[in-house]
């Protein structure tokens, strides 16, 4: 890099810099499989990435009650790999209801992956937890 002054005289000296490199190589992410059915109040989903260009930046997850639902963000910029879905946020559970999960990465160039599109990455039907009471009883002598 060299600089020219108004009257057309280059300046002697020069500064080196670069190479650049521009990063056009989209990340990927991809969520780990769900147990077709999750018994509990609460659902773990789980993910990974990975990026071979400027590295991995963040993650956007997207959710889906049902199979006929609407696909809504669930985490925008997330850097963790993991994270609670319930009971109550970011939507209330409903047992025996099927959850569909879905994930993007997004690289440190701001390069961003696709929706998964269709079912996502991973489903899981959930179930709530089974409370048992026993109740003993005595019988009374006539």
């Amino acid at each position: 890099l060299r600089t020219r002054g108004a009257a057309g005289n280059w300046n002697a000296g020069a500064v080196h810099l670069g190479p650049f490199l521009i990063d056009t190589i989209v990340p990927y992410c991809e969520m780990i499989r769900l147990p077709e059915e999750t018994v509990g109040l609460s659902v773990m989903p789980s993910w990974y990435g990975d990026d071979r260009g400027s590295g991995l930046a963040n993650f956007d997850l997207l959710c889906r009650a049902g199979a006929d639902g609407t696909w809504t963000p669930w985490l925008t910029a997330a850097t963790e790999t993991q994270a609670a879905f319930g009971p109550y946020a970011p939507v209330a559970l409903t047992p025996g209801q099927t959850y569909y999960f879905g994930c993007q990465a997004r690289d440190a160039a701001g390069n961003l992956e696709a929706w998964p599109g269709g079912d996502g990455d991973t489903f899981t039907r959930v179930i709530f937890n089974r409370a048992f009471l026993l109740i003993a009883s005595r019988g009374q002598a006539p």
